[in-house]
C-alpha cells in the first residue's frame, strides 16, 4: 500500500499546455535552482573564510582563497538571476 503511494506521489505527468502552466513549472525549477547555488555560495563563503583564517600568510593558500571567494559570488550572482528570470517571464508573458 505504502509503494502504491509513493509511485502515485511521483509518477505523476504535468501537462504543460497554457502559458501559466509552463510558467508555474519554470519558476519551480528555478526556485530549486536558486536554492542549489545559494547553499553553494554560503558553503563556499564559508570554506574561503576558514582558508583565509588558517592560511598562515602562505601565498598559494591565500590565492585559492581568494579564487574560491570569486566563485562564490559568481554564484551568488548565478542565484539572483535564476531569481529574476521568473519575473521577467511573468512579463513577456503577460501572466
Amino acid at each position: 500500500m505504502f509503494n502504491l503511494l509513493i509511485t502515485k506521489a511521483f509518477a505523476q505527468t504535468v501537462k504543460l499546455d497554457t502559458p501559466e502552466r509552463i510558467y508555474n513549472w519554470l519558476e519551480k525549477i528555478l526556485d530549486w535552482g536558486f536554492l542549489f547555488f545559494a547553499i553553494i555560495a554560503v558553503g563556499a563563503l564559508l570554506y574561503a573564510a576558514f582558508n583565509f583564517l588558517f592560511s598562515g600568510g602562505d601565498d598559494k593558500k591565500i590565492t585559492s582563497a581568494r579564487t574560491l571567494l570569486l566563485y562564490a559570488f559568481l554564484a551568488i550572482i548565478l542565484a539572483a538571476v535564476a531569481r529574476t528570470i521568473p519575473i521577467l517571464l511573468r512579463n513577456i508573458l503577460n501572466i
